[in-house]
């Protein structure tokens, strides 16, 4: 984060950004892959982890407040895919272990089911783009077997 930081100073970024970092098994390493100067769907994640992004745009650009450095730092799942399919991919036990305990927790950030918005139509598609995405996970997956 302090290298993320430091470069939007140094290039003079005043707003929101995503990076994308990837991980490199062989050293350990992490490397920024891109910036996204913007919000999207997979910034669901900051509502997970308790903060709302529209609030801090409306005090900056309606009440002129001074915004504050902040990383959404606590724990949560950010996912748009039935929890099957996550314990069914990944293989690694300790992520399948954490993944299980924020299921548990309800640590769980799906931007398909904001909870202000779950008409009956809502859930229902909710549970058709669910149901789909198994399906095509099973498609694939059956095709590498």
């Amino acid at each position: 984060m302090n290298h993320a930081a430091r470069f939007l100073e140094h290039v003079g970024y005043r707003g929101f950004a995503n990076f994308d970092l990837k991980h490199d098994s062989r050293d350990n390493s992490v490397r920024f892959f891109e910036i996204n100067a913007r919000l999207g769907r997979s910034n669901y994640y900051i509502t997970g982890s308790g903060f709302n992004a529209v609030k801090w745009i409306v005090d900056d650009l309606v009440y002129n407040k001074e915004l504050e450095y902040v990383i959404a730092d606590s724990k949560n799942l950010y996912t748009v895919v039935p929890k099957s399919v996550i314990l069914d991919y990944v293989k690694d036990e300790q992520i399948r272990c954490e993944v299980e305990k924020l299921y548990k927790k309800k640590k769980i950030a799906n931007p398909l089911y904001y909870k202000n918005d779950m008409t009956l139509f809502r859930r229902l598609y909710c549970r058709l783009f669910m149901y789909r995405q198994k399906k095509k996970y099973n498609m694939y997956k059956n095709a590498e077997n």
